[in-house]
């Protein structure tokens, strides 16, 4: 055989079996590579996933919070009108209000020329009213007056509807 022949021969030996050794260690750094790659792209979907799920979460701790908001205004806006409603009561209680409870009532009081009496008052927090005088004085011509007096005095008792 000739020389160049057995060199051709072993030449083609030596690249056959580096094929075979090689070609394995080929595909496994493929294998790797592709796995490398399942793994990104898994990683990006999961966190994507996370992200949205955080998003959601914040709209909903938002949403919440609005209505907590909400919430505590109107509890406060309830608080207020209660306070409002204490307040009428205790006018009410000390007879303040009165010619608002007797109504179209209390016109005939105001237009007989009766006026309420800011400096004067009892100890009970009635009204007092004078006369046109002006004067509370009974010598000054004036006669002095409560309303409560007047009222008892001057308005017919309605019957009770009951």
């Amino acid at each position: 055989m000739p020389g160049w022949l057995i060199a051709v021969i072993v030449v083609v030996v030596i690249l056959i079996l580096l094929l075979l050794v090689l070609l394995p260690k080929m595909r496994e750094k493929r294998a790797e590579q592709a796995r490398e790659r399942e793994l990104r792209t898994r990683r990006h979907e999961v966190s994507q996933q996370h992200v949205s799920e955080a998003d959601r979460r914040s709209r909903e701790a938002d949403l919440a919070e609005q209505k907590a908001r909400l919430a505590s205004a109107e509890a406060e806006r309830s608080r207020a009108e209660a306070e409002v409603h204490r307040q009428r009561a205790d006018l009410t209680e000390q007879g303040l209000v009165d010619d608002e409870l007797l109504g179209d009532r209390t016109n005939g009081y105001r237009q007989e020329g009766y006026r309420q009496d800011n400096d004067a008052g009892d100890t009970y927090g009635q009204e007092t009213y004078r006369d046109d005088s002006g004067t509370a004085d009974p010598e000054g011509g004036g006669e002095r007056t409560t309303y409560r007096e007047w009222r008892s005095s001057n308005v017919e008792e309605r019957p009770t509807d009951r």
